[in-house]
């Protein structure tokens, strides 16, 4: 069976959540392919192993660096081991590859919460340039407003985001 025969069936597998399973084709396939590294470490993020997901997607980031997934999937790793270093490195691999959105709302977050506020709207106004309408930048944003006292601003963004606020001239209502 070619390989990408076997990448199809590992991919059914992970769509159906029997990622034991998909682990157990894959380890079987004896072959330097980024592809291979790369669905190891996402299931192996997926059940929250990170030091085997972290290994595995280094190794597919080695033998393919124009995968933007393999390093915004590293940033995730990082950012959830609490190296934001190495997060913002590898998300903003991911931005260079192809401008990916998540990796720009996930950098913004990152900043966010280091309470680097200017660097950290950088990153979500230029995802809601792309997508005025991403709900979770939409919240992030608001949220970060909130934090800065600019409550309208900060309601106008969750608003967006929810759908579940309004503005009156009684002031913020819950809908």
């Amino acid at each position: 069976m070619s390989i990408d025969n076997l990448i199809k069936n590992v991919l059914e597998l992970i769509d159906n959540k029997k990622f034991d399973e998909a682990l157990n084709f894959l380890q079987k396939i004896d072959k330097e392919d980024s592809r291979i590294y790369f669905l190891k470490g996402t299931i192996y993020l997926a059940q929250k192993k990170m030091d085997l997901a972290e290994k595995n997607l280094i190794i597919a980031g080695k033998l393919n660096d124009k995968n933007f997934s393999i390093f915004h999937n590293l940033g995730i790793i990082y950012e959830i081991k609490g190296d934001n270093e190495s997060a913002k490195t590898n998300f903003l691999k991911a931005i260079k590859i192809n401008g990916n959105i998540e990796s720009l709302s996930e950098i913004g977050k990152i900043f966010l919460n280091e309470n680097n506020f200017q660097q950290a709207q950088k990153y979500f106004e230029e995802v809601l340039k792309k997508d005025n309408e991403h709900r979770r930048t939409n919240i992030r944003l608001g949220n970060m407003y909130l934090k800065m006292d600019e409550h309208k601003k900060g309601w106008s963004h969750i608003h967006k985001a929810t759908g579940l606020i309004r503005f009156s001239e009684k002031g913020v209502e819950i809908i």
